[in-house]
């Protein structure tokens, strides 16, 4: 064999290995990046907070590197607008979370989504014990209407209740 066949012999086997590895590469790609499911997307705009919402059904939401159950919340940053430290909104978020648990561990309906209506924020000062109130309406699964109160005196961690309904009369759901 003389030294012309041995090259084309050696470049034959190596442009064969390349496309058996090119062929294994592109199934091995293609067969983990279908596993048959569908996705279709729905865009819409929160009617409480006015956020944009882009929901892909059949793909589990983001949930922020939690390992417990957390719902989705929407128009929370408006709590920044108004001078809320990124510690008072996580706080609010942890009182929200605790009552979402109680109620999964209620056995009633899960709580996807909380929406925070934005234009309904009210703040007022107590007269008497110069309490800074905070009056904000949510919205729970898109449907049901709750009244969260946050309390502070400024030097005190801050009172948390939650009504069901539209306003912050009778019983609260939760407190703390």
């Amino acid at each position: 064999m003389n030294q012309r066949q041995q090259r084309i012999i050696i470049i034959s086997g190596i442009i064969l290995i390349l496309v058996i590895f090119g062929a294994s590469f592109f199934f091995a790609t293609r067969s983990s990046n279908s596993n048959n499911a569908t996705y279709t997307t729905h865009e819409y705009i929160d009617p409480a907070s006015g956020d944009q919402v882009i929901d892909t059904t059949g793909k589990t939401p983001e949930n922020g590197g939690s390992t417990t159950y957390t719902p989705t919340y929407y128009g929370m940053d408006e709590l920044y607008n108004r001078g809320f430290s990124q510690d008072q909104v996580t706080a609010v978020r942890t009182f929200l979370n605790q009552y979402t648990t109680q109620q999964l561990e209620a056995g009633k309906t899960k709580i996807e989504k909380i929406s925070l209506e934005r234009e309904t924020i009210a703040h007022t000062i107590d007269k008497d014990s110069g309490m800074s109130i905070y009056t904000l309406h949510l919205l729970i699964n898109l449907s049901v209407a709750y009244t969260l109160t946050i309390s502070s005196d400024g030097i005190n961690p801050a009172k948390y209740a939650l009504y069901a309904g539209s306003t912050a009369t009778g019983t609260p759901v939760l407190q703390q």
